[in-house]
């Protein structure tokens, strides 16, 4: 899951309110097949759609982390069975939602993503639409270098074990939130922050052989972290 909006740790003139800032406030998400199960995009911090009975589709301050979920609050809010908000992925059909309130404020609650698909092939479309033009890419925080005000860390988890391993985000929660599965001998990249952790169970399993936070000494530049 995500949000199209983008932060200060993104561009410079990110805020709408402030001095004719821009940033995404609407995106129209555009379905060009049919799917025949699966593939739906959720909302999954929505409470206030029809149908929802109350329930708690995320475990509490998810909200405080833009961007993220936990595994299994994910696997829940793309069951049908769960009364989350859930768009059917069916040709010609598309999806407008908004990124700001109506003052410009960022609206964290546009967190949203897109379900397995499960039987098929989805192809899909957004379009993105900006308070004003967008910014150029060369304003882009995360392409002036090591020595501009590049607050990313660019990073290679490289698998050195004999078996597949799976890699997770610590997000506070005991299942943590999934990235990626990674093969002996392969790489998986990533872009992440400060204080970030991110720990690896061997592949299928519980079971935890390797933790890494990322330091901000590794700003600006690729770091290769080894799983042993």
């Amino acid at each position: 899951p995500h949000t199209d909006w983008f932060d200060a740790r993104s561009y410079d003139e990110w805020n709408p309110r402030v001095n004719n800032g821009t940033n995404r406030f609407a995106t129209v998400f555009l379905y060009l097949t049919d799917v025949d199960a699966g593939g739906h995009t959720v909302f999954p911090l929505s409470t206030t759609h029809d149908g929802y009975n109350g329930e708690e589709l995320v475990h509490p301050g998810t909200a405080d982390t833009p961007g993220y979920i936990a595994q299994k609050d994910a696997e829940w809010v793309c069951n049908t069975s769960s009364t989350a908000l859930r768009s059917e992925p069916k040709a010609g059909n598309a999806v407008l939602f908004y990124s700001q309130g109506p003052d410009g404020t960022l609206d964290e609650y546009s967190l949203h993503g897109g379900c397995p698909v499960i039987e098929g092939l989805k192809w899909s479309a957004n379009v993105w639409i900006w308070n004003r033009p967008k910014p150029s890419r060369e304003k882009a925080k995360d392409k002036k270098g090591p020595d501009g005000d590049n607050k990313a860390i660019f990073m290679q988890f490289f698998n050195k074990r004999k078996e597949a391993v799976s890699l997770f985000w610590d997000d506070g929660s005991e299942d943590g939130v999934f990235q990626s599965h990674i093969m002996p001998n392969m790489m998986s990249p990533m872009n992440t922050y400060h204080g970030h952790t991110f720990f690896v169970r061997i592949k299928d399993t519980k079971t935890k052989v390797f933790t890494f936070t990322a330091d901000d000494a590794d700003k600006g530049k690729e770091r290769i972290v080894e799983i042993e």
